[in-house]
């Protein structure tokens, strides 16, 4: 019995090559934890960062298809886009890449009062130039609330460069003169070991009948494992533990003083 990791992405459509897209997620997808997770997470804290007041410009950096816009609009936020390619609907109000020249009717529509920039930056190849480019189109007192995966499976590949640390984030942050309020480790054992299962698949290693049960064992093994995990039933008797160490997505938030 052979397990096999699933790593490609050829069948995805180009459009989606540099952003997870749309925040939904299927039962059985390695994303089934993440997804949901990211979601919760990102519109509490978009509800925090809110004021009351005249709007606040917002740039959805690396938007998508702009899940997010419907909640900042309605929180009042004056809402912009930015990305690499338009989007579906040719809704997408700027194109370029956050690590290289940013187009100058960008940079006037700045400065910005909130850059949302969402499980964009391990696909982000120059972190130092992305972060100065993050850092010249923010107001003083601007922030940034941005999300990048610790444990997931390789995707959107070739483009998918990193699994940041929490010291990464911060390093990178300080040098391009930003401000860290917080960083967040989301998830734990089970959203890592959740994904993990999902990212299996096994076969055969040999053609013999022994192999072929075993295989059938695995694959029922992996899938009541997952279905505990993800349902929560497993946790309701036992948590699975990172120890701080493993987890599944970093959320950061970071301020520009001056």
């Amino acid at each position: 019995m052979a397990a096999e990791t699933q790593t490609s992405d050829s069948n995805q459509d180009p459009r989606d090559v540099y952003r997870r897209s749309d925040y939904s997620a299927g039962v059985r997808r390695p994303d089934c934890f993440i997804v949901p997770l990211l979601r919760r997470e990102i519109e509490q804290t978009l509800e925090s960062l809110s004021t009351a007041g005249p709007k606040q410009r917002l740039l959805d950096v690396g938007c998508g298809e702009q899940p997010f816009r419907p909640l900042a609009q309605r929180l009042g936020f004056h809402y912009a886009s930015f990305d690499v390619l338009q989007n579906i609907r040719g809704d997408v109000d700027e194109l370029g890449t956050i690590d290289g020249d940013l187009p100058a009717s960008l940079s006037a529509r700045g400065p910005f009062d909130l850059l949302l920039c969402t499980e964009v930056f391990e696909h982000v190849a120059d972190w130092k130039a992305a972060f100065a480019n993050l850092y010249s189109l923010l107001a003083v007192g601007g922030r940034v609330l941005m999300t990048c995966p610790f444990v997931y499976r390789l995707h959107e590949q070739p483009y998918d460069f990193w699994r940041a640390t929490p010291h990464a984030i911060a390093w990178h942050a300080q040098h391009a003169g930003l401000t860290v309020e917080r960083i967040e480790q989301l998830g734990g054992g089970r959203e890592a070991l959740g994904t993990m299962l999902a990212s299996v698949t096994f076969k055969p290693a040999t053609r013999g009948p022994l192999s072929w049960m075993v295989t059938g064992a695995a694959r029922l093994l992996k899938h009541a494992s997952h279905e505990a995990l993800r349902s929560g039933w497993m946790t309701r008797f036992t948590e699975p533990s990172g120890g701080g160490l493993i987890y599944q997505s970093n959320l950061a938030v970071l301020r520009r003083e001056a």
